[in-house]
């Protein structure tokens, strides 16, 4: 009996210590995503966050936090910056209204999935360079997405769905949104799948004098070039524009702003210095100018 009770006694000891030298679980390890914030680095005036009706429902501050899938309408006479978690910059001029989509980045992985929905209105990207790994930053419109790797240009979207888009440097792939990109929402606080990377393609040829639809049409757009997008989707082929012709406050402030958060700030070309030939906007003009 007394073998027994030591025999016991060695048994249990032996299961005790195995149970404290057991890791201690944490639950899932995740994988280095983060979903935001962005930061609201500079606001000159107001800006508020809306609801998809656009009501109102809180005024934001400078310094404020924002997630994926917060909607934000900047007020009358106001603009606001953004600092992404990549390092890239957006800025939005007044009255523009726009959905942060997607805000994933993995810095384990250098990954990055951001999307940004421009609703109305007017938004300058300065985009971070991203060596390497999976990279997807783009401007979004109700009927188009403009995608990029790294560079500065900015978009206008009118209030009936016309937008134009200018690059000042780097390359943008410009493309059509079919109906169900153009339509799917992103619920809020939804994580955000990190796409693979897209090489970066040359026009799309269309054939035929019959106007390019919106699942059909791709244009590469390089420094210094623009692109107009009609009503219905359909756009004209990337055409030349005059860096001095083109300088106006909105894009004095932004230049401004570049070079006080260090990203690279667009220069005029050299042929820019001379005067130069382009072509103007066979469709619609760029409105919302200051």
């Amino acid at each position: 009996m007394k073998r027994m009770k030591i025999l016991y006694g060695m048994v249990l000891a032996a299961f005790v210590a195995g149970l404290l030298v057991l890791p201690v679980q944490a639950g899932p390890v995740g994988v280095g995503i983060s979903d935001g914030p962005a930061v609201i680095s500079v606001l000159d005036g107001s800006a508020a966050l809306v609801d998809g009706q656009q009501k109102t429902l809180r005024s934001l501050s400078q310094g404020e936090a924002l997630n994926q899938g917060d909607r934000i309408r900047v007020g009358d006479q106001s603009r606001i910056e953004l600092r992404l978690p990549d390092g890239s910059f957006v800025r939005f001029d007044s009255n523009s209204v726009f959905e942060l989509k997607a805000m994933a980045v993995d810095s384990r992985d250098n990954r990055r999935d951001i999307n940004v929905n421009v609703v109305f209105g007017k938004i300058w990207a300065s985009v971070s360079k991203w060596v390497s790994g999976s990279s997807r930053f783009d401007v979004s419109m109700k009927t188009t997405t403009a995608g990029v790797r790294g560079t500065a240009y900015r978009v206008n979207v009118n209030s009936d769905d016309s937008a134009v888009v200018k690059v000042y440097d780097g390359t943008v792939e410009v493309k059509g949104a079919t109906g169900e990109e153009a339509s799917a929402p992103q619920a809020a606080g939804a994580p955000a799948a990190l796409s693979a990377p897209r090489p970066v393609a040359g026009p799309t040829p269309v054939a035929g004098p019959h106007p390019v639809s919106m699942e059909q049409w791709v244009y590469t757009l390089k420094a210094m070039q623009q692109i107009v997008i009609r009503p219905d989707g359909t756009a004209t082929p990337p055409f030349r524009f005059s860096y001095e012709a083109d300088r106006n406050d909105w894009v004095e402030w932004n230049r401004q702003r570049d070079t006080a958060v260090g990203m690279p700030v667009p220069e005029p070309p050299a042929a820019d210095a001379a005067p130069v030939e382009y072509t103007p906007s066979p469709a619609v003009p760029e409105s919302n100018q200051p």
